[in-house]
C-alpha cells in the first residue's frame, strides 16, 4: 500500500546518524525497509471495524496520519500496515478488516512503518535499494557508508544510481558516472566529526522517491533519490540522484541538491544527476532544481539565498495573501544541464513559496493553500547551500507534502 511518511531523528527509537561508518545504512534500512520503534502493545482490541492499540511505553512522537505496522497477532487481520488516529501518547486506533476476534492474542508489536522498498544486494557497510513500484523505472541506489570512499571518510555516505546491478557494487548505466564526478558517487554528509555524536535528520518519501535532510553539525544539506515526474511521455530514464559533489571535509564550490541553479552555469556546480537525457540515449546528465519563476540569472538563489526570505530577498508578493490569508506554492522543476536546457519534469512532493518573506519556521505545517487540493499539508524544512557566485553558505526553506499522494 503506497503512502507518504515523514521520519525524524526525534522520533521514539529512531536510528542514530553519526560520523561512524554504517550509520547511514542502518537509518535507510529502517526507513525504507523495516520501519522502527518495534515496541510492545499491552492490548489490541476491535469493535465495529475499529481496532484500538494500547502502547506499553508512551510514544508522543506518533501523530494522526502516520502509518504503523502491527505484527505478532495470532489473528491475521490485525497484522499489516495501517494509517492511525492518535488518541493520546499510549493509544491509537485504525480500521481493521473482517471483524477479527477481540482482544488479539500473541506477541503484539508495532513499528512506524517503512516505505516498502527492497534491498536486493548488501555488502560490508554497503546496501543497494530499489523501489517496488512498477510505475517507476525501478533503478538501483547504491549507498556506501564504509568510511573509505573519499577524503570525508566516515563523515559522509557515498551514493550513486545504476540502471542495472549484478551485486552490491557493480552495475551498468551508472549515474552520475565516475568520469563526471571524479569519484564513485555523490555525497550525503552525515557529520562534521568522525565520531558517535548524534546528528539530526529528516526523511520524507513514498515507495518511488525519498528525500534526506541532513544536519551534519554545521549545515542542513539535502539529498534524494527516485522517480522524477517527467514531462516526456513514456520516459524510461526519469530517475534522479542528488547530493553534494565534493567531500564535506572540503568547502564545496557547488550548489547542492536542495537549491536551484542558473541553467547557464557550468555542470560542475550541480549535485543532481538523471539516469539519461530526455533523448533516452547515452549516459547520465546533470540537472538543476529550479522554480523557473523568474529570470534564469536569479534562479540559483531560490532555496539557498537569504535566511528568512527563502531566496527572493525583497522580490515577490506578501505571504500569506492579503486577500484570503492563504499561501501559494510553485513546483520545483529539474532542468537538464545541456545547451537545450530541457525542462525534464518536476520533483514529486516538493514546493517553493514565491514571496517577499517566508513567515513559517522549521517543521511548521501549512494547510491553507490556495492552489492545491483540499487536505494538502506541507511541512517547512530548512536547506543550506554553498553558492559559487558569492562563495558563501546561505540558508532557505522548502516545503514538502508529508501527506501525499505524490502525483
Amino acid at each position: 500500500m503506497p503512502f507518504v511518511q515523514m521520519y525524524k531523528s526525534s522520533d521514539l527509537n529512531s536510528p542514530v546518524l553519526s560520523g561512524i561508518a554504517g550509520t547511514m545504512i542502518t537509518l535507510l534500512n529502517k526507513i525504507l525497509l523495516t520501519g522502527y520503534t518495534a515496541a510492545s502493545l499491552t492490548s489490541l482490541t476491535s469493535a465495529a471495524g475499529i481496532a484500538t492499540a494500547t502502547i506499553a511505553v508512551a510514544n508522543s512522537t506518533l501523530v494522526t496520519g502516520n502509518y504503523v505496522t502491527i505484527s505478532g497477532a495470532d489473528q491475521a487481520d490485525y497484522n499489516g500496515t495501517f494509517q492511525i488516529i492518535v488518541v493520546n501518547s499510549t493509544t491509537f486506533t485504525f480500521t481493521v478488516p473482517n471483524s477479527p476476534v477481540s482482544p488479539a492474542t500473541g506477541t503484539l508489536l508495532y513499528a512506524k512503518a517503512g516505505l516498502g522498498w527492497t534491498s536486493p544486494f548488501t555488502g560490508p557497510n554497503i546496501a543497494v535499494y530499489r523501489s517496488p513500484n512498477m510505475v517507476s523505472n525501478r533503478f538501483y541506489l547504491r549507498v556506501a557508508d564504509t568510511g573509505s570512499f573519499t577524503a570525508g571518510g566516515a563523515k559522509e555516505a557515498n551514493v550513486t544510481g545504476f540502471e542495472t546491478m549484478t551485486d552490491y557494487f557493480y552495475g551498468t548505466g551508472q549515474f552520475p558516472t565516475n568520469i563526471q564526478t571524479g569519484q564513485q558517487s555523490v555525497i550525503w554528509p552525515k557529520s562534521i566529526t568522525a565520531d558517535s555524536t548524534a546528528r539530526a535528520w529528516t526523511v520524507i518519501g513514498d515507495d518511488k522517491t525519498f528525500y534526506v535532510m541532513l544536519q551534519n553539525g554545521t549545515n542542513t544539506i539535502w539529498g534524494g533519490f527516485g522517480h522524477l515526474i517527467s514531462f516526456k511521455p513514456g520516459d524510461g530514464f526519469n530517475t534522479f540522484v542528488g547530493g553534494l559533489r565534493t567531500p564535506n571535509s572540503i568547502m564545496p564550490n557547488e550548489v547542492t541538491f536542495g537549491s536551484v541553479g542558473n541553467i547557464t552555469s557550468t555542470i560542475a556546480s550541480t549535485g543532481v544527476s538523471l539516469a539519461r537525457s530526455y533523448t533516452q540515449v547515452g549516459s547520465a546528465v546533470y540537472a538543476w532544481n529550479t522554480t523557473y519563476s523568474q529570470a534564469p540569472s536569479l534562479n540559483y538563489g531560490v532555496f539557498s539565498g537569504g535566511t528568512s526570505t527563502g531566496g527572493w530577498s525583497t522580490y515577490g508578493p506578501i505571504a500569506p495573501s492579503l486577500i484570503d490569508f492563504s499561501y501559494f506554492f510553485l513546483p520545483v522543476f529539474q532542468v537538464e544541464c545541456t545547451q537545450a536546457a530541457a525542462i525534464r519534469g518536476r520533483l514529486p512532493g516538493v514546493y517553493h513559496m514565491w514571496c517577499a518573506a517566508v513567515p513559517t519556521l522549521f517543521y511548521d505545517e501549512i494547510t491553507n493553500i490556495s492552489n492545491m487540493p483540499a487536505g494538502t499539508k506541507l511541512v517547512t524544512l530548512y536547506c543550506d547551500a554553498y553558492n559559487q557566485y558569492n562563495s558563501n553558505w546561505s540558508s532557505g526553506k522548502l516545503f514538502v507534502d508529508f501527506v501525499g499522494p505524490w502525483v
